[in-house]
């Protein structure tokens, strides 16, 4: 099994690999912005690099009076950019530049400087000297790679350790989390996590690792292929990426640690078809690879809309070679494309559009002949409907306010019916299949499962009475399990196998759950999952026929933690705004909704909504965040606390007694809110 995982692992990272390196049209960009420094202000002189890419060299040049930079010319895809100045640190962000796009108002900012200090020692504890330091990852919002290689042929040195194994590393951001990339010919490359600047010594550990060794020749006649670059990338995070370089005999060698990794080949003239795998075993001194080449072609083409005949650009498409993914490219500015492909068949698949309709025609095969240009038929894509659904009752009474909850694609937040029952739905995109939701009445126990199809732009969804579905979660003995998520999922018929979740909530003490309102007549089945990913199924059901409890069976399953029955101690969480100071006085039901940082801003609109339908009853809505995420901002009217969530749950829903009476994720549907004000 875990040969089979090693394996899994990797044909992921090749599916990655290829999602993100982008080929694009040779149009190119425009990169503009200021640099500022520590206290904001913009700093004259500072050098700020562009990086197109690990294989690429990099591009130089300085800010004016007004701390300002300009790059032109610069390549479509993903683009490391950074800088340095005197008294300040490194400092940068990733920026993904579609091709003829101004990058305008990049804004780069400098910390104040600090150094790691480290030491680098051998498997065996004895100190290694001439280690290089050749990249450092700033692992901040904005990530990016300091190349230190590379900045030598700019004037900087390239950090070392000394004959005592000891290195220092001067500019680096006081307080922001650092990855460094070791290197030395005589082991293998080594990535160090959790690093901060100006903290404690680092310890960097060198292992002689597995000596790949490998040649690079072509495809059929096998002639060895020169100054070919080789790339290997590991298939564990944080997925490290290490290069070597073809001799004249088309030979290469490199250290790697024991692990998985996939690697290709790529020249001028010559790539690898695909992504190949190896498994180095940490019982081999040793290993040999082989790569073979094919003579590169191209393909070009364009996408536009169907109805207004304008091009689209940021379009995905995938090439396949040999049944692999093997590039990805993305449309410019103009909707054009352009992508380099190997001789012999491929395969260019449209993935990504959105805002657009799937095309029927999605796919193009295509005979690339080496040093050849071939240019597709234009893709034309219809764009997206927008949905006009209307809510009626059992009573076939317009049901204002009416609630509708996006299962695919999953969307956080809630759809409100306007006074007659009409919701405007609209979607960015429909990759996975045609939409399915669920419409609840937003006070009474009715709703409906629903899906739109593509062109069908206006629809009629009748509620009609919901049914609670009791489940079970059971380990392998039989004896229930608390604190996995459960969550009831429907299964449509072409989507066999691939069920869309409709509601989650926790396993309590004895391993029961219960979803208080579910469509009745589907076709459903429950799923549990606990912490570290282990996974269990029910059989399949319709909720209008069956019986007492659905088990779902997790074999080994680690419990979380349920909260239900016991006191929800809102005074232990400090108050952020005068709403949740308020609180301390109410004697009502309320939910609470803790958020990820990059949850907030959207959980607090939702949250607003949901106050907005339930305004005539006595039920509060609360908002849980981070207080160092800048939580609450001005103009939210809801309570907003600080405090970390007592079990699995992210939502608790909390009668007047301070009692916890449901527990789910992300937000409650209607009738668990029914449910609240029915306990309460």
């Amino acid at each position: 099994m875990a040969g089979y995982s090693s394996l899994r692992s990797l044909a992921i990272l090749a599916a990655l690999l290829c999602a993100g390196m982008w080929v694009f049209p040779a149009a190119a960009a425009t990169f503009e912005g200021v640099v500022v420094g520590p206290d904001g202000e913009p700093v004259e002189d500072a050098q700020v690099f562009i990086e197109p890419g690990v294989e690429h060299s990099l591009r130089q040049t300085e800010t004016d009076a007004s701390g300002r930079f300009v790059f032109e010319d610069v390549p479509g895809g993903r683009i490391g950019l950074f800088a340095v100045a005197d008294d300040a640190s490194f400092g940068g962000k990733t920026v993904t530049a579609l091709p003829g796009a101004e990058e305008a108002g990049l804004r780069v900012r400098l910390a104040e400087p600090a150094t790691v200090q480290g030491r680098v020692r051998d498997a065996d504890g004895a100190v290694v000297s001439e280690a290089r330091i050749t990249r450092v990852a700033l692992l901040q919002e904005d990530k990016v790679g300091i190349p230190l290689a590379k900045l030598r042929a700019f004037g900087f040195s390239e950090p070392a350790s000394d004959g005592e194994g000891r290195f220092q590393l001067p500019n680096m951001p006081e307080g922001v989390e650092l990855a460094l990339k070791v290197g030395h010919p005589s082991y293998a490359q080594t990535s160090v996590m959790d690093v901060h600047a100006g903290m404690q010594p680092v310890e960097v550990r060198l292992q002689r690792g597995v000596l790949v060794q490998g040649e690079v020749v072509t495809r059929g006649d096998e002639r060895p292929v020169a100054n070919a670059l080789v790339r290997f990338a590991s298939a564990e995070p944080p997925h490290d990426t290490a290069l070597a370089q073809t001799n004249y005999q088309g030979g290469f060698a490199v250290r790697l640690n024991p692990g998985g990794y996939v690697f290709r080949a790529d020249g001028e003239a010559y790539a690898s078809p695909s992504w190949q795998q190896v498994l180095l075993p940490d019982d081999r001194s040793q290993i040999q690879v082989k790569l073979q080449v094919a003579g590169k072609g191209r393909i070009e083409g364009a996408v536009r809309d169907a109805r207004t005949e304008s091009p689209v650009a940021g379009v995905r498409l995938i090439l396949e070679s040999g049944g692999q993914q093997a590039e990805a490219v993305r449309t410019g500015s103009d909707g054009t494309f352009q992508i380099a492909a190997v001789e012999g068949e491929n395969v260019l698949r449209l993935d990504q559009a959105p805002g657009y309709l799937q095309p029927s025609t999605s796919a193009y095969r295509v005979n690339v002949r080496e040093n050849d240009t071939t240019e597709l038929p234009t893709f034309w894509l219809a764009p997206l409907p927008d949905y006009r659904v209307t809510v009626v009752d059992d009573n076939e009474e317009r049901v204002p306010e009416a609630v509708i909850t996006m299962a695919r694609p999953a969307q956080l937040g809630w759809h409100i019916a306007d006074e007659s029952g009409v919701v405007n739905l609209e979607f960015s995109q429909l990759s996975q299949g045609v939409p399915i939701g669920v419409a609840y009445h937003p006070t009474r126990p009715l709703g409906a499962l629903f899906t739109l199809h593509e062109r069908q732009e206006e629809a009629l969804i009748q509620l009609s009475p919901l049914r609670e579905i009791r489940g079970e979660v059971v380990n392998a003995q039989g004896r229930g399990l608390e604190g996995l998520v459960t969550g009831v999922a429907y299964t449509a018929g072409e989507d066999e196998g691939q069920p869309v979740l409709l509601g989650q909530t926790v396993s309590g003490t004895d391993g029961g759950a219960v979803f208080p309102g579910t469509p009745e007549g589907a076709a459903l089945s429950l799923l549990a999952q606990d912490a570290e990913g282990q996974f269990g199924r029910s059989d399949a059901f319709r909720s209008g026929e069956v019986s007492g409890a659905v088990e779902v069976r997790v074999e080994e399953g680690r419990e979380g933690v349920s909260v239900i029955g016991e006191t929800f101690a809102l005074e232990d969480m400090p108050p952020l705004n005068e709403a949740a100071r308020e609180m301390s006085d109410f004697a009502g039901p309320w939910v609470a909704v803790f958020a990820e940082p990059a949850e907030a801003a959207m959980l607090a609109e939702s949250l607003a909504r949901l106050r907005e339908v339930y305004s005539g009853h006595e039920v509060r809505f609360v908002l849980v965040a981070p207080d160092e995420h800048g939580w609450p901002e001005e103009g939210y009217a809801g309570p907003v606390f600080e405090g970390e969530a007592p079990g699995t749950a992210s939502a608790y829903l909390v009668d007047g007694e301070g009692t916890v009476v449901y527990e789910t994720l992300g937000l409650p549907s209607p009738p668990a809110i029914q449910r609240l004000l029915e306990a309460d």
